[in-house]
């Protein structure tokens, strides 16, 4: 069963640490490998029989790791890390992220691609290899360079029904997805297939194919602050890709796509997302959140939230738990991507603003009381104080149904996004912010996509807190 509720534990009693990765299934063992941040560089790697008990294997690949240098295509060869020579550790600063794992038939090799950066100001931008005689060993390096001389971030890989592999990047500073065609070894690029969704900022792309369709899905980019996924479809890898559509909660239930596990069995083969909870506070912390896809058609795509999730790995049969109606929302500014915060010790009178992301935060969780004439009160958990309309400012005060101050209209805006009114009509705005904080203040005129980011200060997502108990008053 997976919990959504609870930190994954390992057999032995350990928190996973094995992050933005990805299961490989070979020889009635599920595979999984995945970033580990505990110390230096590492990827990291667990055993499973069924999906349930996670036995820790060891590291998979490190800065002390062999390092063979790999013949490169000749689109790639300029682009090689001078830094990294053969019988020689890797640069000390190196940063290693989303991992993935393909098993090759033809060579017997297990190979993995990865996001490589320096570790001097995140401008590599490179694709990097290794590969390994077995699941579980210690794989041997190969280098990094930029596919096809392009930028190359987020990234993963897909391994078609013919035996063909592919690798789907972020490029060009996140503004495209790349596809390529993998060699038949799979250690380098054979060609570039094409650049899709220009201009739109995607990361953390996930693809993976039923009934003939593929299915690419992705994240905005908004750091480790969770947002909307959204997915897109096509008959051929290389295209057309369908006009991307969102999925999930306006948060993708606080995740970021890791990788899609097609579990299949003896009743027909089924699809968990597998996302990254992210926690910007303490990477330590983060954690996976797995929910079963379902497909109302051959090209939609749907994913609700779900407590608990049980897997029968022989048949394939899902059978889940979708848990309490949330009752608690965390309210997040889309122009700053900080959030509303009402601490513990908030006094009435006080300003309210907003902090970077904190799942420990308690002065983070609202409740949306309804009042009169449909207008809403949001109120503090933690502390009990409502938000407040008070001259120029929002201010938290003590509960008061007769105070016209602390209602607010909440009203749609655009997919996902809200904006929410005070009772003289001046719309609550977030100003300042980056990850200092940012201030809740009434403006009169309404001000829509004004940024370079095309984020209102006016607009807001409420997240609903799920797998959390409501705070008592």
């Amino acid at each position: 069963m997976f919990d959504n509720t609870r930190q994954p534990l390992d057999s032995a009693g350990e928190v996973l640490h094995s992050h933005g990765g990805h299961i490989l299934a070979h020889e009635g063992y599920y595979y999984l490998y995945g970033e580990d941040r505990r110390a230096g560089l590492k990827v990291s790697v667990y055993r499973s029989r069924d999906l349930r008990e996670w036995e820790y294997r060891g590291t998979a690949l490190s800065i002390d790791s062999p390092v063979v240098g790999h013949p490169l295509t000749r689109n790639d060869r300029r682009l090689r890390n001078p830094q990294e020579q053969p019988g020689k550790t890797w640069n000390l600063g190196v940063t290693i992220e989303r991992p993935k794992v393909l098993y090759n038939a033809r060579t017997g090799k297990f190979v993995m691609w990865m996001h490589f950066e320096d570790g001097n100001n995140y401008r590599c931008a490179h694709a990097a290899v290794a590969s390994c005689d077995r699941p579980d060993g210690e794989f041997v390096y190969h280098g990094s360079f930029r596919p096809c001389g392009e930028m190359s971030r987020d990234c993963t890989l897909f391994q078609d029904d013919d035996g063909r592999a592919y690798f789907i990047s972020a490029s060009r500073d996140n503004a495209d997805l790349h596809i390529y065609r993998l060699s038949a070894d799979y250690l380098s690029i054979d060609v570039m297939i094409g650049s899709y969704f220009p201009q739109q900022y995607r990361e953390a792309p996930a693809l993976f194919k039923r009934n003939g369709v593929y299915f690419l899905i992705s994240s905005e980019c908004t750091g480790w602050e969770p947002n909307q996924g959204r997915y897109s479809w096509a008959r051929s890898i290389g295209g057309p890709w369908a006009e991307q559509r969102p999925f999930g909660s306006p948060t993708t239930f606080d995740t970021q796509p890791a990788f899609v596990l097609e579990v299949p069995g003896t009743e027909g083969k089924r699809y968990l997302y597998v996302g990254d909870r992210w926690d910007p506070t303490e990477y330590f912390h983060s954690r996976y959140i797995v929910l079963p896809l379902e497909f109302p058609d051959d090209t939609q795509l749907r994913m609700e939230w779900r407590d608990q999730v049980s897997l029968d790995a022989a048949t394939g049969r899902i059978a889940s738990e979708p848990g309490a109606e949330p009752l608690l929302f965390r309210v997040a500014s889309r122009n700053t991507m900080d959030y509303l915060r009402l601490p513990p010790d908030a006094r009435p009178g006080d300003s309210v603003g907003s902090k970077r992301l904190d799942y420990q935060d308690e002065g983070m969780l609202f409740r949306l009381e309804t009042a009169e004439g449909g207008k809403s009160r949001v109120v503090g958990a933690a502390g009990g104080l409502a938000l407040a309309a008070r001259g120029d400012r929002v201010v938290a005060a003590r509960q008061d149904e007769e105070d016209p101050a602390q209602l607010w209209t909440v009203e749609d805006r655009a997919e996902g996004l809200k904006v929410l009114r005070a009772c003289d009509g001046r719309l609550m705005t977030a100003e300042g912010g980056g990850h200092s904080c940012c201030e809740m203040v009434l403006r009169e005129e309404e001000r829509w996509f004004d940024t370079e980011w095309g984020h209102s200060p006016q607009g807001f997502l409420l997240a609903a807190a799920y797998g959390r108990e409501p705070a008592r008053r």
